[in-house]
């Protein structure tokens, strides 16, 4: 019998051969918040326009009738006055 120390008694075993170890990868993904500023400007433009308002003036014509007595002789004469402006 051989006296090697990978073969006892009558049955050959062989001590084992160990292989390099193989690295398998798993990948695994967390999230984790990044916060990120967007600095935001608000710019306010204001715009006239303008907007047509009416002011009526009012004018005022009175009639004087020259009557003598019980008859009207000859046609009304208008007489026209100053106007009057009224604002708002």
């Amino acid at each position: 019998m051989y006296s090697r120390p990978c073969c006892q008694n009558l049955t050959p075993r062989c001590e084992p051969i160990v292989m390099p170890v193989q690295e398998r990868v798993c990948n695994r993904y967390h999230t984790v918040e990044q916060p990120i500023i967007c600095p935001i400007n608000t710019r306010i433009v204001h715009h006239y326009i303008p907007k047509p308002v009416y002011y009526p003036t009012y004018t005022q014509t009175e009639e004087v009738n020259g009557c003598g007595g019980t008859t009207c002789g000859g046609n009304p004469t208008p007489t026209t006055g100053t106007p009057n402006t009224f604002m708002r």
